[in-house]
């Protein structure tokens, strides 16, 4: 079963989006030549494009639930025009 994303947990994806980017903002070339920062910088830009990828699917199923009650409603509006 495919579960889809809650607008609680699209809205916090997009909160630590934001905190991640804040996060590779404040970065400088020289703080990757600390020991470990590559790997966490690594790993944190990972995690960042991972939350892209969710996002954008909440996005697309938005989309797609936005579509399908237009397209309801239009129907809906046609059959009651039909009437008169």
């Amino acid at each position: 079963m495919k579960v889809h994303a809650t607008e609680e947990t699209t809205v916090q994806a997009v909160r630590t989006l934001f905190a991640q980017l804040a996060t590779i903002r404040s970065l400088k070339p020289e703080d990757l030549l600390l020991p470990g920062r590559q790997t966490t910088y690594e790993k944190t830009l990972e995690e960042t494009y991972a939350i892209i990828v969710s996002l954008e699917k909440a996005i697309d199923h938005l989309a797609t639930e936005l579509e399908y009650h237009q397209a309801c409603l239009e129907q809906a509006t046609s059959d009651v025009q039909g009437l008169y």
